[in-house]
């Protein structure tokens, strides 16, 4: 289908940036693991100064998560040119935000991270994709890019895991990787959301807040955070709790499962 809708900007835009930094670290494309590599301001600056460069990130970025062929840009209709602005406005946001934090290692891009839990005698594996892992003066930061929504706060653990409307369900997604990465390695460790809508405001911070204050190190709130994601696990496997329809619609907007139960 020729169509667009947000999550194909949202996955153009993460595409485009992995292939920017894999480019700088001269990185092959079936190349998963790698060691750390230092990103420069000046190489950074290259992909805004010259156009054509970031342009051609974005197009190759088309191709592979959109059009799944080699698609000239020539060949774009209005709406895609559309969304090609939009997704390069983005990466320039990201990029200058980059700038200001260079010089910086990436650790990982697109990095599967996973941790293995038992729950009832149940053996779970539970994580996701890292859209980035960087380092900077011995702290690693998780960073999760945000194409579309509106920052959360969380001032207790009840706020990830009790589901109501406001659920800081991006905060979970990025201490559910903060809890795999203090397990791995002794170094501190961060959680950024960057939202790039939000990026162009002066003094942005990507860091996640808790309790109104940037989280420095992960691991302060590790143990915490474990506790809460054991008991309601627990609570999902206890086949004495049955499983009931959710009262918020809007988490079912794009269920797989949305059909099955006449959503």
């Amino acid at each position: 289908s020729d169509e667009l809708d947000n999550s194909v900007l949202g996955s153009v835009f993460h595409k485009t940036a992995e292939l920017i930094y894999r480019e700088i670290g001269h990185l092959r494309k079936e190349q998963k693991e790698f060691p750390p590599f230092v990103v420069t301001k000046e190489q950074i600056e290259s992909f805004v100064k010259i156009e054509t460069r970031l342009e051609k990130a974005i197009e190759k970025a088309f191709d592979e998560t959109f059009f799944q062929r080699e698609m000239p840009r020539s060949r774009y209709n209005g709406e895609q040119l559309i969304y090609f602005s939009i997704v390069k406005q983005y990466m320039l946001r990201l990029l200058k935000l980059d700038m200001e934090m260079a010089p910086f290692s990436i650790v990982g891009l697109e990095q599967a991270k996973y941790r293995d839990i038992e729950v009832e005698g149940i053996q779970l594996k539970i994580g996701g994709i890292v859209d980035r892992i960087d380092e900077k003066d011995g702290v690693l930061r998780i960073v999760d890019y945000k194409t579309g929504g509106s920052p959360k706060t969380a001032e207790s653990m009840d706020n990830l895991f009790v589901p109501t409307k406001n659920r800081a369900n991006y905060i979970f997604q990025a201490f559910l990787y903060a809890s795999i990465l203090v397990k791995e390695q002794p170094e501190k460790v961060q959680a950024a959301l960057v939202y790039i809508q939000k990026a162009i405001e002066e003094d942005y911070s990507p860091l996640i807040n808790w309790q109104k204050q940037p989280i420095n190190d992960f691991r302060e709130l590790a143990d915490e955070f474990d506790e809460a994601l054991q008991e309601k696990l627990k609570e999902l496997f206890n086949q004495d709790i049955l499983f009931t329809q959710t009262n918020i619609e809007e988490n079912c907007k794009y269920c797989d499962f949305k059909e099955m139960c006449g959503r």
